[in-house]
């Protein structure tokens, strides 16, 4: 009887997987997320702020100056407006960390 070495009882590699993309890491996939759902809010917030937007084009607003409805579209106007600044601000931030991870 002959003696088997290690190297002749070890069995062949099974077929090695095909090469993947490497998976995003964890950290990337939240910022991804993060900027969608602000994506997401800031367009509609925009489409809030030119619905306000229309409705102060409309002259017939502007007879009455002490008109409640006229105060209160641009009180929206301006906190739609500040609304959508801040998200912005937070979605450059959440951009440029993803860029930093990316690369």
């Amino acid at each position: 009887a002959t003696k088997q070495t290690n190297q002749q009882t070890k069995q062949p590699n099974k077929k090695s997987k095909p090469a993947q993309a490497p998976r995003p890491s964890k950290i990337v996939r939240q910022l991804n997320i993060r900027l969608n759902t602000l994506n997401k809010r800031i367009e509609r917030l925009q489409r809030k702020l030119s619905e306000v937007e229309r409705k102060l084009a409309d002259p017939k607003l502007y007879k009455d100056y002490e008109n409640a409805h006229l105060q209160g579209l641009i009180q929206d106007q301006l906190s739609l407006n500040a609304e959508i600044e801040s998200l912005e601000e937070a979605w450059l931030e959440l951009q440029m960390q993803l860029e930093s991870k990316e690369s």
